[in-house]
């Protein structure tokens, strides 16, 4: 229609490159990690998942975890710095133990010995073996021998010189059998575990301390052991600092 104008709007496409060289770049850089993740060692991918996980407790793992630098190193990051706090407990955890080989006559070399101390970056594991030698329970059943007794005595007033949340996990070996066919390894456990509560409670321990009372029954054998070995028939108090 003549005299009547004509409203054109322009769109400018020039910035369109940039968001496509971004999205390429990051599909790469991706790429880059899925390949590189995929040729670590499973210590690494270990360490990957976990951190992933629980990034702010990351280094704060299991047994086998690494110091918090070497971790760093590994993977390409970059300042990152041993925590303080990290430090701090590990020099506790390792004073604590040696306060306890020395007062429980510990011999960390001895692998028959009825007490075994094995420290982790969480903390410390006290193993009590139940040995026929030197039982700490009469035979199949939750009561103390008059040594077990003395032992968890001398166990709860170590314990409660220190700050700590204390874990109580029951194990038997593979076999056990009663008379009463609804008692398994699981009822003696349950009862084993409980009665090393009661006992450090009594003689010593704070029970706000106590986090967890747990009963394994045959399930979990010692790594190495064979289920029906008798080094399966143990207690564990595992103590982490608060």
């Amino acid at each position: 229609m003549p005299g009547k104008q004509e409203a054109v709007v322009q769109i400018h496409h020039g910035g369109a490159w940039k968001v496509a060289a971004a999205d390429f770049f990051t599909a790469m850089m991706a790429l880059f990690m899925v390949m590189w993740i995929l040729a670590q060692d499973d210590e690494v991918l270990e360490d990957i998942a976990h951190y992933f996980n629980n990034p702010y407790t990351a280094f704060e793992g299991a047994q086998t975890r690494r110091d918090p630098i070497d971790i760093g190193a590994s993977i390409g990051m970059v300042g990152i710095s041993s925590d303080p706090q990290y430090e701090q407990n590990k020099t506790f955890i390792e004073q604590m133990a040696q306060e306890f080989i020395k007062h429980l006559g510990i011999d960390p070399t001895d692998e028959d010995a009825v007490l075994a101390i094995q420290t982790t970056n969480d903390g410390m594991i006290l193993r009590i073996f139940d040995r026929t030698n030197q039982p700490i329970f009469e035979a199949h059943s939750a009561k103390f021998t008059e040594w077990g007794d003395l032992l968890l005595r001398n166990i709860a007033w170590l314990i409660d010189r220190y700050d700590l949340k204390v874990r109580i996990e029951a194990h038997t070996q593979s076999g056990f059998q009663s008379d009463n066919p609804d008692y398994t390894a699981w009822e003696l456990t349950a009862d084993q575990a409980n009665a090393v509560r009661r006992s450090l409670v009594y003689h010593a321990l704070d029970p706000e301390k106590l986090a967890r009372v747990t009963a394994f029954g045959d399930a979990l054998p010692l790594e190495g052991q064979s289920p029906d070995s008798e080094s399966n028939q143990r207690i564990e108090i595992s103590l982490e600092p608060r």
